[in-house]
């Protein structure tokens, strides 16, 4: 699914890259303006549907329910190549 996201953010001008590594297990994005964003959860925010078909937040994520989560930004030193 990252490469679908990266192929539709280059549609549209947007530089995308995804870097994963396996030894490690870790919720965060780093961007190269040098901050750092830790997901407490991960990207596993939304608490499970009902899987009923009239189950509106099934159709439209913005009726989906949330869990309680912590997004934490750290503004990292950007070190020049």
């Amino acid at each position: 699914m990252l490469k679908a996201i990266q192929d539709g953010a280059a549609s549209v001008g947007i530089k995308f890259n995804v870097q994963w590594d396996e030894s490690i297990h870790d919720r965060s994005i780093r961007v190269d303006n040098g901050w750092k964003i830790l997901l407490g959860r991960g990207l596993d925010i939304f608490q499970k549907g009902s899987g009923s078909q009239f189950d509106i937040g099934a159709r439209r994520q913005e009726f989906k329910q949330v869990v309680a989560f912590g997004v934490t930004y750290i503004r990292e030193k950007v070190t020049e190549a």
